[in-house]
């Protein structure tokens, strides 16, 4: 399936922070330490890509790639698991939309930060 036109690329992070005290060795406050600490860092991209100008016959390719299990991109020669977030479809025609493209979400099927453990 190609996608032509616009496309937009997302990055998501979750963390988690606690505040810290920490006295230096001079017995006072480290101002250059960061009193707020952030662990458990992750990040998942995701794209959202158009598939231009189609005919009305495209409903079907785009019915099945929603309900494929598995799904890649290839993008600069470079082959991408991905993950459909869409979870429905609204059937597009000619007569009720003119002109007909379709606009789906894609997330990465992996972290950014490698964290399988």
């Amino acid at each position: 399936m190609w996608f032509f036109r616009k496309s937009i690329k997302q990055l998501n992070v979750t963390k988690e922070e606690y505040k810290r005290f920490e006295i230096g060795l001079t017995g006072t406050y480290d101002t250059l330490k960061h009193p707020r600490k952030t662990f458990n860092i992750q990040g998942a991209k995701s794209i959202t890509l158009n598939t231009g100008y189609v005919d009305e016959s495209y409903n079907e390719v785009v019915e099945q790639m929603m309900q494929s299990e598995y799904v890649w991109m290839e993008q600069d020669t470079v082959i991408t698991p991905m993950v459909v977030n869409a979870s429905s479809l609204t059937y597009k025609t000619g007569v009720n939309d003119k002109l007909v493209d379709y606009t789906l979400s894609f997330s990465y099927a992996f972290d950014n930060i490698q964290n399988i453990r």
